[in-house]
This record gives structure tokens, C-alpha cells and sequence, in this order.
């Protein structure tokens, strides 16, 4: 009965361990084969997680350097405006001035102008009339 139950045993008869039975030597392999596979798919799951939460860690600290960068480009295209127009009120501010000052000199030059006309039409002695036609 011992030789019976051994080739039972390794025939895939039922374990005393209350395992699954084997049925051929075959079934037993792939019974081990499948075994293996999900350790190896339980090992790889988990490294599997790990690794997007490594992901989603990283996304997210990348979204936040990207926010960062952007407020920079931001503020340097503020700055940069910022200058520009400082700069161009600086112009704006020259040419203005430059312009009151030619303002300023047509009006002196015009003052001097109608004080020349008005002396000239008071030397100038008035035209007559004609005398009237009959």
C-alpha cells in the first residue's frame, strides 16, 4: 500500500497537506509554474505601485516647477515691459520738451513778427478813397 501511495503522491494524488490535487505529473509542474508566475506578478505589482506613486509624486512637483516657471516668465515679461516703458517715457518726456521749447521760440518769433507788421502799418500812411463816379 506504500508503493501505491507514493506513486499516488507523485502522480498528483491528494496531499495529507490539504493542498490542490494533482492529477498527472504534468499538472503538477504547472501547478508550480503558476506559482511562480504569481509571485513574480505580485513582486512586479508591487514594484508596479511603486512606481506610479513615484510618478505621481514627481508629476506633481513637476506641475509645480512648471507654475513656478511660468510666474517667472511672467514677471520678467512684466519687468522687461516695465523697462521698455520707462524708456519710452524718458523719449516721450525729451521730445516733449524739445517741442515746448520750439513752441516757445515760434511764439517769441511770431510776437516779434506782429510788432513788425503792426510799426509798418502805422508808418504806412492810409490809401484814399477814389473819388465817387458819375
Amino acid at each position: 500500500m506504500s508503493d501505491h501511495q507514493s506513486r499516488r503522491d507523485d502522480a498528483g494524488a491528494p496531499s495529507s497537506e490539504g493542498g490542490p490535487i494533482n492529477l498527472t505529473r504534468e499538472s503538477g509542474q504547472t501547478r508550480q509554474l503558476v506559482q511562480a508566475l504569481e509571485t513574480a506578478l505580485r513582486d512586479s505589482m508591487a514594484e508596479l505601485h511603486k512606481e506610479v506613486a513615484e510618478i505621481k509624486t514627481r508629476s506633481h512637483t513637476d506641475y509645480h516647477r512648471l507654475l513656478y516657471i511660468f510666474g517667472a516668465g511672467v514677471a520678467a515679461l512684466i519687468a522687461v515691459f516695465g523697462w521698455g516703458f520707462a524708456r519710452l517715457d524718458d523719449r516721450l518726456i525729451a521730445i516733449g520738451d524739445r517741442l515746448s521749447d520750439r513752441v516757445a521760440e515760434v511764439a517769441t518769433s511770431q510776437a516779434r513778427t506782429d510788432q513788425k507788421l503792426d510799426d509798418l502799418i502805422a508808418r504806412i500812411p492810409p490809401v484814399p478813397s477814389p473819388p465817387p463816379h458819375r
